[in-house]
């Protein structure tokens, strides 16, 4: 009785401490595509969506990268 009680303080103990150690899980890393149909000189790109790619990055500590692709063929809508 008493080793099967002081194996379950111990056991709990152990969960205890590694509770506390600030052992974390690593949040997955995401890498979004944002495409478009301006070309990577134009003021927008430059103005706009550079800062907000590299500001979305920054407040996410790394885990979020935006890759971006001007003069994209998506992006163009075709005519019928």
């Amino acid at each position: 009785m008493k080793t099967r009680l002081l194996s379950m303080a111990t056991s709990a103990l152990a969960g205890v401490l590694v509770a506390f150690t600030g052992v974390t899980h690593a949040a997955p890393e995401v890498t979004l595509k944002f495409h478009h149909f301006l070309p990577p000189v134009s003021a927008p790109q430059k103005t706009m969506i550079e800062p907000w790619a590299k500001a979305v990055e920054k407040s996410s500590h790394g885990k979020i990268k935006i890759e971006i692709y001007p003069l994209c063929p998506w992006a163009v809508r075709r005519r019928s």
